[in-house]
């Protein structure tokens, strides 16, 4: 939770310089994600997504021919509170290299799930169980997998976590995939995911997500299942310090940086370090350099709230750095 809020308060301040822009397409309000909110059921709302892919390329991208998308399908899984509609134009960057791209089926509603764990024992306690905390996540991210091997029989899938989403893909391969699931995943690239737990022996060592990333780095530490390729990313650039007087980016990278590895003054992405990305075990770590965490500001309206003009993990040239690993 803590990430969250840092990442929040680095957005609405990047905001108050640059400016945003909110979408909210009818193509999109069309197929039933424009909000991420669709009342309709979780399958239904995904075919309805998919059903557009036949009429006017996926997800809307209408640049794209379908006789295009030759590559492996690839599902991205959203950061926390990210729905469908934050990863737009990083879909239409995917489709353009060819690859028949997918967001796991989480409506925004969907998060308000986390909410009743916050008042368990086990919260306080920092002992969270994934399997009952991300229970919701672990159903979107297979209902889609489901659903796309059914569009691309013959095929396998490339999973891609932004943030949060990089460490639930770890930890839905290696304790709720089944074996025919996994057999169907070729790969999981994360993009600017705190893949390691906070040393015990740091200073106010807090895990904000009370237990879960200690979780998983205990019971399936690095790459763990066999068969599925392994790689992370991360930014480099933005190096954490407090000075006066006050840099806001710098500054909140640095309590951003403390909170995760105890050590406020490493380089990363803003919010997540670039050692911290680092997946242990997986076939490369790439550096890319100045990127930020987000592009997005997340929010439970309608449509989406993009950032113009900033370098993240979804600009076109960044794509570009990280696309190639996924063959």
């Amino acid at each position: 939770m803590v990430l969250t809020v840092l990442a929040v308060i680095y957005l609405l301040l990047t905001l108050s310089v640059e400016g945003f822009s909110l979408s909210t397409s009818p193509s999109s309000r069309r197929r039933g994600e424009g909000d991420g909110n669709s009342f309709t059921s979780p399958k239904s709302r995904l075919l309805s997504n998919l059903e557009a892919t036949k009429q006017d390329g996926l997800f809307g991208d209408t640049r794209t021919d379908p006789k295009a998308l030759v590559k492996n399908p690839v599902i991205l899984c959203p950061s926390q509170f990210g729905a469908p509609p934050d990863y737009g134009d990083l879909l239409q960057e995917l489709n353009a290299r060819g690859f028949p791209a997918y967001v796991a089926d989480l409506g925004r509603s969907d998060w308000f799930e986390l909410i009743p764990h916050s008042f368990t024992a086990d919260y306080w306690k920092g002992t969270l169980q994934p399997s009952k905390v991300l229970r919701f996540y672990y159903r979107a991210i297979q209902r889609t997998v489901d659903l796309v091997a059914e569009q691309h029989p013959n095929q396998q899938i490339h999973l891609v976590g932004h943030s949060i989403g990089g460490w639930v893909a770890r930890l839905f391969l290696a304790e709720e995939a089944d074996e025919d699931t996994q057999k169907r995943i070729r790969s999981l690239t994360t993009l600017g995911s705190p893949n390691k737990a906070l040393p015990e022996d740091a200073p106010l060592a807090i895990d904000q997500t009370r237990g879960l990333l200690s979780y998983v780095n205990s019971k399936y530490p690095g790459a763990t299942c066999e068969g599925v390729r392994y790689f992370s990313a991360g930014g480099s650039r933005v190096r954490g310090q407090v000075e006066v007087p006050p840099d806001f980016e710098s500054a909140l990278a640095f309590l951003s940086y403390f909170a995760l590895c105890g050590k406020g003054g490493e380089a990363g992405d803003g919010i997540v370090p670039y050692s911290v990305a680092e997946l242990e075990g997986g076939e490369r770590h790439l550096d890319l350099g100045d990127v930020k965490h987000t592009g997005f500001l997340p929010w439970f309206g309608p449509g989406t709230i993009q950032i113009p003009g900033l370098r993240w993990y979804g600009t076109p040239e960044v794509v570009d750095l990280w696309s190639d690993v996924l063959d």
